[in-house]
């Protein structure tokens, strides 16, 4: 009957620790005890999601989904930067058009990143900068349009190009009359750039249609009898 009775006393004992408050804890002793549950129900929670997600809750998991994702932007990134642009002359089937276009681009290029006296060239001058322009300037020109005219194989040889990179330089020249004025120090400055890229470009020509190799001679005429 002891045995009994203490085995009863304990499993009521264990019954009310399962199911609520413990008589023999004090209340910070039952109030940590809480505490220690809700801790150890939210871990229980977040390793349920990490195994699911791969987020937080699994360092592991989360943290090797982490990396692969950005081990792909990478690539992707690497990809994309290796991709040419599609230019206008690429499907040319004239290879002097190509060599010309080519090197008219990177003469563009070297030319619009000559710094602070090429600032001024890269865009079409704003009436609201100089409402007069374009009433002393008949035909303007500017770095800017010669890319477009590149861009719709508008140059048809060197001389095209040269011609036009002038006009810009002498609207310039002709528009600041100052001696003094810090646009015909840039202009002057381009211009001596300008020699050593402008020389880089072959001197094609194709604005003359070349006779095609498969050609046949025209027929005579019949002669009279």
């Amino acid at each position: 009957d002891r045995d009994h009775s203490t085995s009863s006393t304990t499993s009521s004992s264990l019954k009310m620790e399962d199911d609520g408050p413990c008589p023999f804890l004090s209340e910070q002793e039952q109030e940590q005890r809480v505490k220690d549950e809700q801790d150890t129900s939210m871990e229980d929670d977040g390793e349920g999601e990490g195994e699911e997600d791969g987020e937080a809750g699994s360092p592991t998991q989360g943290g090797r989904r982490r990396r692969v994702s950005t081990s792909s932007s990478r690539e992707l990134r690497n990809l994309l930067s290796d991709v040419k642009p599609n230019k206008p002359w690429s499907h040319s089937r004239i290879p002097e058009q190509i060599e010309l276009c080519e090197s008219l681009e990177k003469a563009l290029a070297e030319l619009k990143g000559f710094g602070e006296h090429s600032e001024p060239f890269l865009h079409r001058v704003r009436k609201s900068e100089a409402p007069d322009y374009y009433l002393v300037i008949k035909e303007p020109m500017d770095l800017g349009s010669m890319t477009k005219k590149l861009r719709k194989l508008q140059y048809l040889s060197k001389a095209e190009f040269t011609r036009d990179f002038h006009l810009m330089l002498q609207n310039c020249r002709s528009y600041n009359t100052d001696p003094q004025s810090v646009y015909r120090d840039h202009a002057n400055k381009l211009e001596r750039k300008s020699r050593l890229v402008l020389s880089r470009i072959p001197p094609l020509d194709l604005s003359h249609p070349r006779p095609s190799l498969f050609s046949l001679p025209s027929p005579s005429s019949p002669s009279d009898p």
